[in-house]
């Protein structure tokens, strides 16, 4: 869907810098909600409470992915910002110190860099945590966007078109 909306658009116009951006976003946090949906089952298998952590985490990222892609505001950069400043403390603390719901986690995880006491870092945990890290300056750079376009033009509010972000309109 993604490279489909990335790519219809060049036969009318090249994409802006700012939906360029959006979909970058997007793709980041699909890109690690995908992981952490794939990852549940094995995680309820650990701990109920790990399992629907990662659940949680994953659909919060499928749905911030689509609020970035529909809405024009700043919003849904907020909960990006917000979710993987999150998601990074918390996997931070469960690869340094270790959770306490996971106890065998770390034990049955083979492979993988040993950082701290907890889980080692494996190949998926890593670009799990890239794609949030990721996330971060890409929702800052956007939001800058947002403010210098809101700064720059007044739009009446009752205006359908400035409430998305019209891949296809190229603001």
């Amino acid at each position: 869907l993604i490279i489909a909306a990335a790519i219809a658009p060049h036969r009318i116009a090249p994409l802006s810098r700012q939906a360029l951006l959006r979909l970058l976003l997007a793709l980041v946090l699909l890109t690690a909600a995908s992981i952490h949906l794939i990852l549940s089952p094995q995680h309820f298998s650990e701990s109920p409470l790990l399992g629907v952590g990662f659940l949680l985490a994953g659909i919060v990222q499928l749905g911030a992915a689509a609020v970035v892609l529909t809405r024009a505001d700043d919003r849904g950069l907020n909960l990006v910002l917000l979710v993987s400043v999150a998601l990074i403390a918390i996997y931070g603390y469960a690869v340094f110190v270790g959770l306490p719901l996971d106890s065998e986690h770390a034990a049955d995880t083979a492979g993988g860099l040993t950082l701290g006491a907890g889980e080692p870092v494996d190949f998926t945990g890593a670009v799990n945590v890239i794609a949030q890290i990721a996330a971060i300056p890409l929702a800052l750079i956007l939001a800058r966007y947002s403010a210098a376009t809101a700064s720059r033009q007044v739009v009446p509010a009752d205006d359908a078109k400035s409430q998305t972000i019209g891949l296809l309109d190229h603001q």
